[in-house]
């Protein structure tokens, strides 16, 4: 069954600010903006040159999969027959096709990628011209107001109706300014990606989440989620830690609805251990901050080499004082 949302209260509020029309009538115009989209022939004809841009995006991200696939594959075979250095050769060289894969993902389906700007594009023109059309009726014809019908808004108004500004001022008629109240940032920090062999069997990637969490949980300027909650919700969403991308670990983040995200990898080397750690913000997927370091194999020298790191990987988005 269909819920249908009451217009009259609205109007009933709006009236209720509003100054009485003398003697004149209020007009009210509907329309079904859903029936529009779909029967505006022109804007029809734009989304289906849309979609061939869609058809090609596909073909070269299916395209890239497959020869990532392949790739991976033809190593496991060859393993047996190359050297350590060879093997090492090779899994850059996957590593490389992989950061291909995922940058060319970001690129175009991404926050402000190829799609997005493609889509508002080509059916900007349209849209305009409808918005125009339908002001230019509902001014032709008197109305005062003209609501969608289909998702029940308002998408026309006379300018004599709208009392923006009185209910902002009498909402804030007796606001008083605090500003020593300050709402927190949240830091979702992830497992790092555990590159090597001794890493793994180290289970170094979930011990460098821990110790990043442990060095930034009692920051003024930060709510840094516990461990839990991210890897908990990484698994609810079927998101492995041992692939984790920068495209995975936003989607997290958003789901925790958290403002950065600290992602990074890990790995052995003859000096001891290497890392790398990068801030990012969440919700746009900017890269703020990227930050190496290494230790001794020591516990306690790499858990304190990743405390520094991580003080000044989040030093860019310390509030000024």
């Amino acid at each position: 069954m269909k819920r249908y949302i009451n217009i009259i209260p609205i109007l009933v509020f709006i009236f209720s600010f509003v100054k009485p029309l003398k003697g004149a009538e209020f007009k009210i115009g509907t329309i079904d903006m859903k029936k529009v989209m779909k029967e505006y022939k022109d804007l029809q004809d734009a989304k289906k040159d849309m979609a061939a841009y869609e058809t090609e995006w596909r073909r070269v991200q299916d395209s890239l999969y497959s020869l990532l696939q392949e790739k991976k594959s033809e190593l496991k075979k060859k393993i047996p027959m190359l050297t350590p250095q060879g093997i090492l050769d090779e899994q850059k060289k996957i590593d490389e096709l992989e950061a291909e894969y995922h940058d060319y993902i970001k690129r175009i389906w991404g926050e402000g990628g190829e799609y997005s700007k493609k889509l508002k594009a080509i059916t900007r023109p349209y849209l305009q011209k409808l918005y125009n059309t339908i002001n230019q009726i509902a001014k032709d014809e008197n109305f005062d107001l003209i609501i969608d019908k289909s998702a029940k808004s308002i998408i026309y108004t006379k300018n004599s109706l709208d009392i923006t500004n009185e209910v902002l001022d009498y909402l804030n008629k007796e606001y008083v300014s605090n500003t020593n109240v300050e709402t927190k940032k949240r830091i979702g920090v992830f497992p790092l990606l555990e590159k090597d062999k001794d890493v793994r069997t180290m289970g170094l990637g979930k011990r460098s989440q821990q110790y990043i969490i442990a060095s930034l949980k009692n920051s003024p300027n930060f709510d840094v989620l516990p461990q839990g909650s991210i890897n908990n919700k990484m698994s609810s969403m079927g998101i492995r830690p041992e692939n984790l991308n920068e495209i995975e670990a936003s989607q997290v983040a958003n789901a925790l609805n958290t403002d950065y995200f600290i992602i990074g990898e890990v790995t052995t080397q003859s000096q001891g251990i290497k890392f790398v750690l990068k801030l990012y913000e969440s919700r746009t997927m900017r890269i703020i901050n990227t930050i190496e370091g290494t230790a001794q194999n020591a516990e306690d020298a790499f858990e304190q080499a990743l405390a520094n790191k991580s003080r000044k990987l989040i030093a860019p988005i310390v509030p000024k004082k």
